[in-house]
């Protein structure tokens, strides 16, 4: 079986969804098939993209010269994302009789289609919802995101989350309360991913009596002036060197940022499921995680804290933190490793995709 992955861009800005889809691809191969990943002319392709089966596609023509190289009944096309390129693919794959899946990867989520709603919800309505209500199935990454996209695709809608490979990690145990604590952030600076009230609570709050330490790291999308712009102000009045701002960071200096930390944070505003989130839990990170994170279950289990992309909530939460007995808190950690790694392993999930687009081709969906 051959399973077309249709991306945007392979560039890192686009780092969540390429890497999630291509992390599966040695245990698929493992089950016989063979998954590609195919992205525009545009792309600069990263080292990780070369180490899997890719192809540049230079424009719509060329795609279809490419994709005469395969058959319908032994091929799945799948697009990942909104709003560009794979979205006119995966409609011309499917009118030559191929079955399409749609992963929207939370762009459909409700704040997300509120963003910049006078460019999309147009652009909804007269292109990408027509094209995408042809899609032979969608599938939703997290369980809210499923219930959403119920209300719009019916019964072709499934679920499959993303999924992480267990790390092998030891929480260490501390005897003592006087822990300075390492709290994470890593992801996009974006609007949505609530870094700006995070960066405002954490300044209001009791942190840095603790000896506490924030370090926020991930690529630009829009917020990085204004949090200089915060940390500058309140340099003024208070010691803002528990802060630390940085760069996207990958590869072993990520994997050391993960280790140290302690905490995860991500006070997002809309997310289809963050998969940062699992790969921090198996790190033994304790997740504190808004329910714009779409991860209920990490909330209704207790392996995770909950907070609210606001500056005065997200103050109160640290605060009430650091009352609680390291020991309690390293308990908790431990939950945590042990859930994501039990529920949302990759060799699991790879299972079930791979009975999914089974199904999927001898029509029993």
């Amino acid at each position: 079986m051959h399973i077309l992955n249709l991306v945007d861009s392979v560039e890192h800005i686009n780092y969540g969804i390429w890497n999630t889809v291509t992390k599966l691809f040695p245990y698929l191969e493992d089950k016989g098939c063979h998954p590609e990943i195919w992205f525009p002319e545009s792309s600069d392709i990263p080292d990780t993209i070369k180490e899997v089966p890719w192809y540049k596609i230079e424009n719509s023509r060329a795609f279809d010269i490419k994709l005469s190289g395969y058959t319908p009944d032994n091929t799945l096309i799948i697009t990942h994302g909104l709003w560009k390129e794979p979205t006119f693919w995966g409609a011309a794959a499917k009118n030559k009789g191929f079955n399409w899946v749609v992963i929207p990867h939370g762009m459909l989520e409700p704040w997300s289609m509120r963003h910049k709603w006078w460019k999309k919800f147009p652009y909804y309505n007269m292109i990408e919802k027509r094209k995408i209500e042809a899609a032979s199935a969608y599938i939703a990454v997290g369980l809210t995101e499923y219930h959403n996209l119920r209300k719009h695709f019916d019964k072709r809608v499934h679920l499959l989350s993303n999924g992480i490979k267990p790390i092998s990690v030891t929480i260490e145990k501390s005897t003592t309360q006087e822990v300075k604590y390492k709290f994470l952030f890593l992801s996009r600076l974006h609007k949505k991913k609530g870094v700006v009230p995070l960066l405002e609570g954490w300044l209001n709050s009791k942190a840095f009596r603790h000896g506490a330490q924030l370090k926020i790291v991930g690529p630009d999308e829009g917020e990085l002036d204004k949090l200089n712009q915060i940390m500058t102000y309140r340099s003024m009045n208070i010691n803002t060197s528990t802060v630390s701002i940085k760069g996207p960071t990958y590869g072993a200096e990520k994997e050391t940022m993960l280790r140290e930390a302690d905490f995860f944070v991500l006070p997002s505003l809309s997310e289809g499921f963050p998969t940062a989130v699992l790969e921090a839990m198996s790190y033994g990170c304790l997740p504190i995680i808004s329910e714009g994170c779409n991860f209920p279950q990490a909330l209704e289990n207790d392996v995770a804290v909950e907070i609210r992309p606001d500056s005065d909530n997200i103050a109160k939460v640290l605060n009430n933190l650091f009352a609680i007995p390291r020991h309690e808190l390293d308990a908790v950690r431990q939950r945590a490793k042990e859930f994501v790694d039990t529920n949302f392993s990759l060799d699991n999930l790879s299972q079930q995709v791979y009975g999914f687009y089974n199904d999927l081709i001898d029509n029993k969906l």
